[in-house]
């Protein structure tokens, strides 16, 4: 496109100063007005486009970060996009809060180092759930819900009625004392602003959405080998094994958040686990997959 713009420019520059020294018929005004402001935009355009290719400047913590998670998805401009939305915040009293439970969805986490001895744990209830390692999105779930919930509307978003229609379904805090941990955090509201950006806020949503889907998907796998673990654990020591239906396994993921407080409840939805199925109702508390 840069190149195509280089072009267009040296045509009508070209093309004007054949207007202005025209031989036959004197100089063409007409000609030379449209060329010189359809110059003067190629010109302004291409202008934008060579920004983006010069070198980006990262700092070694996103530079890691970048060719770890983002490199396939995002090129550095539209990563550094994306990077000058978040907040970077340090966590290393006991007990710091980086999500709490109950509280209306506003921003999505990403941990990007734990020092050692350092311990961050989800929890739901109050109970344990899991500990977070580097690179974990913390959110993720209630990211997901909430872009269901914005997919049926297309025109309802943050910044037009405050919320997101999503309540946090896990708490994350540090279990550790005076041992650091870092996380980069995106408010909700900034990202939709940077989404609407026009030449690359599809490209930045897609990227991202890529890699939340990728971190569900994982998640979900590791419960359901976490399901075949205890299933070998129950399994008598003899008799024949019972063949299991794949479709039993399946999960259904849309019961992990509840709907707006204005919504009307939704019809109850059925979870297949292990060939139990079980009926959950919309309105339940939401049910997180980052700790599991």
């Amino acid at each position: 496109m840069f190149y195509l713009r280089v072009v267009l420019c040296l045509g009508s520059l070209f093309y004007m100063l054949f207007n202005v020294f025209e031989v036959y018929g004197g100089i063409a005004l007409d000609g030379v007005i449209f060329n010189a402001i359809f110059t003067s935009i190629n010109l302004a355009m291409a202008a934008l486009l060579a920004r983006e290719k010069l070198p980006v400047k990262l700092n070694p913590e996103q530079e890691e970060l970048y060719s770890s998670l983002f490199q396939s998805l995002l090129t550095r401009f539209q990563y550094k996009l994306l990077m000058k939305q978040a907040r970077r915040r340090t966590v290393k009293k006991k007990n710091s809060t980086i999500m709490h439970e109950g509280n209306p969805f506003t921003h999505l986490s990403l941990v990007v180092s734990v020092s050692p001895g350092s311990k961050v744990v989800i929890s739901k209830d109050k109970v344990v759930l899991n500990d977070v390692s580097k690179h974990a999105w913390i959110g993720m779930a209630e990211y997901v819900c909430y872009l269901n919930y914005t997919s049926r509307d297309d025109t309802r978003t943050y910044s037009d009625i405050g919320y997101t229609g999503v309540d946090n379904g896990i708490s994350a805090s540090l279990a550790s004392n005076d041992t650091p941990v870092v996380y980069y955090t995106w408010a909700v509201q900034d990202l939709e602003v940077l989404f609407r950006h026009k030449a690359h806020g599809m490209t930045i949503r897609n990227g991202l959405n890529s890699l939340i889907l990728h971190g569900v998907s994982g998640t979900i796998r590791h419960l359901d080998e976490k399901f075949v673990e205890t299933y070998k654990l129950l399994e008598p020591a003899t008799g024949p094994r019972m063949e299991e239906d794949p479709a039993d396994q399946l999960i259904d993921i849309t019961v992990l958040t509840k709907p707006l407080s204005s919504r009307s409840a939704a019809s109850p939805s059925m979870v297949s686990i292990n060939g139990e199925h079980q009926q959950h109702n919309s309105m339940l508390e939401p049910l997180s997959l980052n700790g599991l």
